[in-house]
């Protein structure tokens, strides 16, 4: 008997610990307003966060989404610290995005502004989409901070596209993506004297991964990981 209630007291403890590890993660709160390109409120304006690089979830990282209301307004309430890429779109409006960075039991403020065509806006397509969440390295295995990624749909969907997408990696070699429409496309990468490229299918409501290898542009090369001569570490 009194072994058992000396289990149930190891349990308990246990239980106490994991609840305890949980509450103590670091968190705050994303608040912010989408606004049109005359500074007016955006009602139902789609609004997605998601963390860049590796966060408290292991490989996976934070993301969520929600709706702005009446004044355009939206927030995300439990968000663990780190640094994050915030994306909105709104149909015939445009698109905006911009970096943040979430720090413990603080409120982090942002105004995103929409803009007809800014990160390769749908304009009237109202297809789904998804993220891509990428990573720059040397084929040492290093990280590329900087480069310049580029994004373009495949020639068959051109039309289902507006352009291409760019972005940077940052100071650990990771990028994200949001807000791109299911499909096929080319990824590339590029720094001077560098480049890579592959091929990468966009799932609607999914990260879609891709690691870009940097090798070294030689005359002939087109930046496709076709050259012998790599980037040295």
């Amino acid at each position: 008997m009194r072994k058992g209630w000396m289990l149930m007291a190891v349990f308990a403890a246990v239980i106490a610990i994991g609840f305890s590890a949980q509450s103590a993660l670091a968190q705050g709160s994303v608040v912010g307003q989408v606004i049109d390109a005359d500074d007016n409120p955006v009602e139902g304006a789609h609004v997605m966060i998601h963390q860049m690089g590796r966060g408290g979830h292991g490989n996976r990282g934070f993301s969520a989404r929600t709706e702005t209301n009446q004044r355009g307004v939206f927030e995300f309430p439990r968000v663990p610290e780190g640094n994050y890429m915030i994306a909105a779109g709104a149909e015939d409006l445009g698109r905006a995005h911009e970096e943040i960075e979430v720090v413990d039991d603080e409120a982090t403020r942002v105004r995103l502004q929409l803009q007809e065509g800014r990160g390769g806006g749908r304009g009237g397509d109202d297809r789904e989409v998804g993220v891509i969440v990428g990573h720059v390295q040397t084929p040492g295995g290093d990280p590329v901070a900087g480069a310049m990624i580029m994004l373009h749909p495949l020639n068959h969907q051109r039309g289902r596209h507006h352009g291409g997408m760019r972005t940077r990696s940052d100071r650990e070699g990771n990028f994200v993506m949001m807000d791109i429409p299911a499909g096929e496309y080319i990824i590339m990468a590029r720094v001077r004297g560098g480049a890579a490229r592959a091929r990468i299918e966009v799932i609607a409501d999914q990260r879609n991964r891709v690691r870009l290898v940097l090798h070294r542009v030689g005359r002939g090369d087109d930046g496709g990981g076709g050259g012998r001569d790599l980037l040295r570490n």
